[in-house]
């Protein structure tokens, strides 16, 4: 959530209003219904014409979202499912992706406050957070005292700020989940 802590009824989630208040990432990486791209606004649903589910096979969405994080924005699919083509650079390593590996080896090594050279996974977290549009104070992170929770939450932010880049099977083999 928006707020920091983990979309749940408790937490403020909304089922017949599920992109309210959410983390501001969602909107930054996928494209949901409603939501301005490419100088139109994105309807999935009925009455959406080339953007709604399965319009064009092969081509549009048959989730009802659409990737955003890795799209040019220039790059828009034709009634017939052709596509003006624009010049794409893949990103092979990210400077988030640095600093959470940094988080995620000091937290194991002493938890979260633990220092290095003036930094701790807590600040780490704390200014990925912050840079994301976590609303500030951000008290979920503040009630962070364990090693494991600070692990889960490195995790988590591993799974968001990492989405769509080939990051998770790896993550996920690492930790001992597959």
């Amino acid at each position: 959530m928006k707020n920091g802590f983990p979309a749940t009824t408790a937490n403020g989630y909304d089922p017949q209003n599920p992109y309210a208040n959410r983390d501001p990432r969602l909107t930054e990486f996928v494209v949901v219904n409603g939501s301005s791209y490419g100088g139109g606004t994105i309807n999935t649903g009925v009455g959406g014409g080339i953007d709604r589910l399965d319009s064009i096979p092969n081509f549009s969405t048959t989730t009802g979202y659409y990737l955003k994080k890795t799209l040019h924005p220039g790059v828009r699919l034709n009634d017939d499912g052709t596509a003006v083509g624009q010049r794409h650079y893949d990103v092979y390593f990210r400077y988030t992706e640095l600093f959470l590996i940094f988080a995620e080896a000091a937290n194991e090594i002493g938890g979260p406050d633990n220092s290095i050279n003036g930094l701790t996974p807590r600040d780490v977290i704390a200014a990925i957070r912050q840079r994301a549009g976590i609303d500030q104070p951000d008290t979920y992170l503040a009630s962070i005292t364990t090693t494991e929770a600070m692990r889960e939450l490195i995790r988590n932010e591993r799974r968001i700020e990492l989405s769509f880049e080939g990051h998770r099977f790896w993550d996920l083999r690492r930790w001992g989940y597959l």
